[in-house]
């Protein structure tokens, strides 16, 4: 078919068709399959894990409804051709403890794995003090391997002081970090 007969059969085909169209190279089919009334999550997955061309995931991305899905998300993150805008738009509303499970996965590609610990660093220097210790404590200090160049800072380790430790794998991993305060030992 011809890019303008599959872009027609994309706005109008039935529901076997567009699945079928998901797995087409042309970016332009892509978009008008998105924009067209019947294209659902089901499609925008097998767009997202199959398209190879960034237009059109980027389009995908643009809408929150698809963009929101965590396997819409997942496999945009495993596609090799999802660029760094769709990875930071991905990445912009996650917490602390999603972005830390996103940088610890192997289930995604390593441009994605970079970006998303680059966006841990970034939101872990933006967080306050108690978040900081607290992201700290529910991952057991497991943490602190991406944290190496940043340190912790003082109002942090001082609310570290009030904690009681009973998990090992905590003291040891606070143990092992280079950017430990003094106070904190």
């Amino acid at each position: 078919l011809t890019p303008l007969q599959k872009i027609e059969i994309a706005r109008k085909g039935d529901d076997s068709l567009k699945c079928a169209l998901c797995f087409d190279h042309d970016p332009h089919v892509i978009i008008a399959l998105i924009n067209s009334t019947g294209f659902g999550l089901a499609q925008a997955r097998l767009v997202a894990a199959h398209h190879q061309r960034t237009e059109a995931l980027e389009y995908l991305t643009r809408n929150p409804s698809f963009a929101g899905d965590h396997k819409v998300q997942m496999n945009l993150r495993r596609n090799p051709s999802t660029n760094a805008l769709i990875l930071s738009r991905l990445s912009r509303n996650k917490t602390l403890y999603q972005l830390y499970t996103l940088s610890s996965t192997q289930e995604v590609n390593e441009r994605a794995t970079t970006q998303a610990r680059a966006a841990l660093r970034q939101k872990y220097e933006r967080s306050s003090p108690e978040q900081q210790a607290a992201f700290i404590i529910r991952t057991e200090g497991r943490c602190l391997r991406f944290f190496y160049k940043l340190g912790m800072e003082t109002e942090t380790a001082r609310l570290f002081e009030h904690h009681k430790f009973a998990s090992f794998v905590l003291v040891r991993n606070l143990l092992s970090f280079p950017g430990l305060p003094p106070e904190v030992l």
